[in-house]
């Protein structure tokens, strides 16, 4: 169950490339958030060896994953450029403002 707007945009149906979609949307400022459901990375990782459970880890230590995955996501984050115009909003007015 891939999300719809990934569809929608023709992006390939690869769960890395589902990550980076969504990962622009947020520095687009489309999204807030990064939802990864744990269907899309069974799919995924049946394809390589030795990986597959690697979900039940997820789900029995799911504090430790999460905290794993937005730091690998925040720094990914860090690299992208934002793409289109990006509303401004009260955080760009607060940073114009302490350096103006």
């Amino acid at each position: 169950m891939l999300h719809a707007d990934f569809a929608e945009a023709g992006w390939y149906s690869s769960f890395d490339s589902l990550l980076l979609f969504l990962q622009q949307k947020i520095a687009n400022r489309q999204d807030k958030k990064l939802e990864i459901q744990l269907d899309d990375l069974r799919d995924f990782l049946m394809h390589m060896p030795g990986a597959g459970s690697l979900v039940e880890e997820i789900k029995g230590n799911t504090q430790h994953f999460l905290s794993v995955i937005a730091e690998a996501a925040d720094s990914q984050l860090a690299t992208l450029s934002v793409t289109g115009q990006v509303p401004a909003d009260i955080y760009d007015a607060l940073l114009e403002a302490v350096s103006s």
